[in-house]
C-alpha cells in the first residue's frame, strides 16, 4: 500500500509492505531518482496482507489471524 494516512507525515506516498517469513514491515520511496528502503518494524508475525480505515490508516494481518494497526513503538 502507498501510505496516506496522518499519523506518520515521514511515510506519506511511500510503499508500505511486508515479509511473511520475517514478519518485517519496510517502506520504499521514489524520489524520480533514487529508490531508499527502510526498515518500520519487525512484527514477529507472518504477515499476509495489509488494509486501510476510513483515515487511510495502514493495518496488516497475519496468518496466525490477529488484525494490528501500524503504529509508533512506545519503547
Amino acid at each position: 500500500f502507498v501510505y496516506r494516512g496522518a499519523a506518520f507525515p515521514e511515510l506519506v506516498g511511500a510503499y508500505v509492505f511486508g515479509d511473511y517469513g520475517s514478519g518485517r514491515i519496510w517502506a520504499l520511496r521514489y524520489d524520480g531518482m533514487n529508490s531508499t528502503n527502510s526498515e518500520l518494524a519487525a512484527t514477529g508475525v507472518h504477515i499476509t496482507s495489509f488494509g486501510l480505515d476510513q483515515k487511510d490508516e495502514l493495518y496488516f494481518c497475519a496468518y496466525e489471524g490477529n488484525v494490528y494497526r501500524l503504529q509508533r513503538s512506545t519503547a
